[in-house]
């Protein structure tokens, strides 16, 4: 085949190279000997000149190209396979006509053609250039070929491939507890290698907006430029917006003629996206978000596509599962770790952080304020007379009480059994003073009726200044305990501010 093209290319050539008109006609008589010859060729066969023009065409190019008996003439190449009004051009669509002129040598390229009923196929074409008897290039011999099922086989296993290496990756960042921003990367980036131009996952939020979190591909500040909702609004009514409300997969075939797409068009066109599909990652009866890929081929979404990436979209929703529940079980351990659990308050441990933070404060900028050191007065002998429950049930209705009774900005914890302390900023002696004796009023009303008794408490609260009775938290922690004990020995229930003049 390749020799019989070669052979009408020097024969087509030398009947195209002739300028004058006169001799031009009787070389008219080779066209048609080798329109006899091509015309038995099984595979579609054209003539093309340099302006275009098709000068010969074969019975098999009209069937291929659908081209009715006695078509207008003259027909040009662009007109015939792709029903434009101008010559192909870009990486997409290379003209076999410019690239043989560029090249000065025989290519292959391969466009995607739509047949005269709309539908859309892949056409190889070789075209070899012909020869002048100067050895000057005067068109090119094309002939076609449909490889769509070609195509689509490789787009198959290519996308198969891809999907294959992207779980593997979102499987890998799962196993490796990697944040969830890395998983949503890894299926960003599987969608990217089945081929499209771009793809983003989103959140969807409270306030009815969707936060892109992941991106892979050519994003070039897409997602800076643009808003989206997935509430019913003029910015919610596309793919991602509608994806979230339906629970469903989207599809905008075409960005540059979809009306709802309005809003992202300009932004999608300048970066090539001509068509988009929006899934949703739905979850537990909910929508989480979006994964948004964007092609840049109209009508580019097939089942097939489309089932890759439901695959893909229910990986990420795993992800986000996932790192949604280890971060709750993280934040419960960092709980557990700095609160009381039969109060709920900070612990020990949470008291000194915050006490170092306060002291650091205070040193930096001048301040002062105080440290209450709260102990239940003969607590023991509730517990022995009321039972253990009771006495949990009166420290949990202290701790409330302690929180409900002191500003937003103090800080309560529970140090161990009826130990508490409070750590009061921005407050001196006087203030310090009066706050541990409203304290003192209000526990005393603390009680709890059980079989008809009342169990009640009340506490001997003991004060240090900061920094004037101490520069670390356990120093200042030790001289308010120091001065509790002091008012449990003047007589319980009252209140007894640290003095340095203490003896130890």
């Amino acid at each position: 085949m390749k020799k019989a093209i070669k052979a009408l290319a020097r024969a087509a050539g030398m009947a195209a190279a002739i300028p004058c008109r006169h001799h031009r006609k009787k070389a008219e008589r080779e066209p048609m000997l080798l329109q006899g010859v091509i015309d038995g060729v099984a595979e579609a066969i054209m003539v093309i000149a340099l302006d275009y023009r098709v000068v010969l065409i074969n019975q098999a190019a009209r069937e291929f190209y659908s081209l009715a008996p006695g078509a207008a003439e003259p027909l040009f190449c662009y007109r015939l396979s792709h029903h434009r009004s101008a010559p192909c051009h870009g990486v997409e669509h290379p003209c076999p006509l410019e690239e043989v002129r560029r090249l000065e040598h025989p290519v292959v390229v391969v466009h995607e053609h739509k047949t005269s009923s709309g539908v859309a196929r892949f056409v190889e074409i070789q075209a070899t250039p012909l020869l002048s008897p100067e050895g000057n290039i005067v068109g090119i011999i094309e002939s076609s070929r449909d490889v769509t099922k070609r195509r689509r086989a490789e787009e198959w296993l290519r996308r198969n491939l891809a999907l294959e290496h992207a779980l593997r990756l979102v499987d890998a960042t799962l196993i490796q507890e990697k944040a969830v921003e890395d998983m949503l990367a890894a299926v960003c980036e599987g969608v990217a290698q089945m081929g499209y131009r771009m793809c983003w996952v989103g959140l969807a939020q409270p306030d009815y907006t969707v936060r892109p979190v992941a991106s892979c591909g050519f994003e070039a500040g897409y997602l800076d430029t643009i808003r989206v909702r997935w509430d019913d609004t003029l910015e919610g009514r596309g793919p991602g917006g509608l994806a979230i409300r339906t629970r469903e997969t989207v599809l905008c075939q075409d960005t540059a003629r979809d009306p709802d797409f309005a809003p992202w068009r300009d932004e999608a066109l300048a970066r090539g996206y001509r068509s988009v599909a929006a899934i949703p990652l739905r979850a537990n009866g909910e929508v989480l978000g979006i994964v948004a890929a964007y092609s840049e081929r109209p009508q580019a979404f097939d089942s097939d596509s489309l089932r890759s990436l439901e695959i893909l979209a229910q990986h990420a929703t795993l992800a986000l599962l996932t790192a949604r529940r280890r971060e709750a079980f993280e934040t419960q351990l960092v709980h557990l770790a700095t609160h009381d659990p039969l109060t709920d308050l900070f612990n020990r441990r949470r008291l000194l952080e915050e006490l170092e933070k306060e002291l650091a404060h205070a040193r930096r900028y001048g301040t002062h304020g105080a440290l209450l050191f709260l102990d239940v007065d003969d607590f023991k002998s509730v517990n022995d007379r009321f039972g253990h429950l009771v006495g949990d049930k009166l420290l949990k209705d202290l701790a409330v009480l302690l929180c409900q009774r002191l500003r937003d900005t103090d800080t309560v914890a529970r140090l161990g059994g009826d130990e508490f302390a409070i750590i009061l900023p921005h407050t001196d002696a006087h203030q310090a003073r009066i706050v541990a004796e409203h304290l003192l009023e209000a526990i005393r009303q603390c009680t709890v009726e059980v079989e008809g008794q009342t169990a009640a408490i009340t506490v001997s609260i003991g004060i240090a200044l900061f920094p004037q009775h101490g520069t670390t938290a356990d120093a200042l922690l030790a001289h308010a305990d120091q001065a509790m004990y002091r008012a449990k020995g003047a007589g319980r229930s009252r209140v007894y501010l640290y003095a340095s003049i203490y003896p130890t």
